[in-house]
């Protein structure tokens, strides 16, 4: 799928030049700069380190928190030690075994009255019955990750999950994450796009999409040291291309080692 994305957003950014358009505009989709906002991710660690990546990312104004281990408590009261207010999503990444326990974690977490949603509170393999099961009872929004990749997948989660997280390196480009959104909001459900540990290039080609969700998670690019390109930029977590250095496709290009006017915090997660 990595390959296929690849190559679709090779395709589509070179149409979109060839058409002298972004590719927002050539999808049709538009983009209102500062206004989407984008996730900083706080990775699994002990307390004390995620203490002080949280203090790193006070820039960013929504976080979101890698959970599924046993220390999931200790980890989250961490984090209120130094954002008692910030808004907060939770990724658990299929780390709660059963409905049981990821009910009781859910109902946890939501007597911290800061937290959006739930990703991925249970694996993917688990049998539908109980996903629905746990979306009648859960006191905050769940939401498919890797329940969810592409279109077809639409009617099987619709019932299961209140939304879903959209990427298009598992999608397999832009073209079925447009797809997978689209079904997605036909149905019901809420959208949000995310990313994998990545460069600007795909964090670019994944922001054009902003106005297909009420979420974003793009924040790959502010994980990594080795960031070639230069495109949408994330200041203070709110998405731009003003300073892009390009007008048209993508909007990108190998500029330098870090995309102009974005604060890149280097945090592991």
């Amino acid at each position: 799928m990595a390959a296929k994305c690849a190559i679709d957003i090779a395709l589509i950014d070179a149409a979109a030049k060839r058409a002298k358009q972004p590719v927002y505009d050539f999808l049709g989709l538009g983009f209102r700069d500062q206004h989407h906002v984008t996730s900083f991710t706080i990775g699994i660690d002990t307390p004390e380190v995620i203490r002080r990546k949280v203090l790193a990312a006070a820039q960013y104004p929504i976080l979101k928190m890698k959970v599924g281990v046993p220390e999931d408590k200790a980890n989250l009261r961490a984090l209120r030690d130094v954002a008692p207010s910030k808004v907060v999503r939770v990724d658990a990444n299929e780390g709660w075994a059963t409905k049981e326990q990821a009910l009781a974690m859910i109902e946890w977490l939501a007597t911290d009255g800061r937290i959006q949603f739930v990703e991925q509170p249970m694996p993917a393999s688990v049998l539908a019955k109980d996903w629905v099961w746990l979306k009648q009872r859960s006191p905050l929004p769940i939401f498919a990750d890797e329940s969810y990749h592409l279109a077809e997948d639409a009617e099987r989660v619709a019932g299961c999950f209140h939304g879903v997280n959209v990427k298009l390196v598992k999608a397999g480009g832009i073209t079925p994450a447009v797809e997978a959104l689209r079904a997605a909001r036909k149905l019901g459900l809420q959208t949000m796009l995310g990313c994998m540990i990545e460069t600007s290039l795909l964090t670019s080609a994944a922001a054009h999409l902003a106005e297909l969700c009420d979420y974003l998670d793009l924040d790959g690019n502010l994980l990594i040291k080795n960031n070639p390109y230069a495109g949408v930029t994330a200041d203070k977590g709110i998405l731009s291309f003003i300073h892009a250095p390009e007008r048209y496709g993508l909007r990108a290009s190998a500029e330098g080692n870090s995309p102009v006017g974005t604060p890149r915090l280097l945090v592991s997660g």
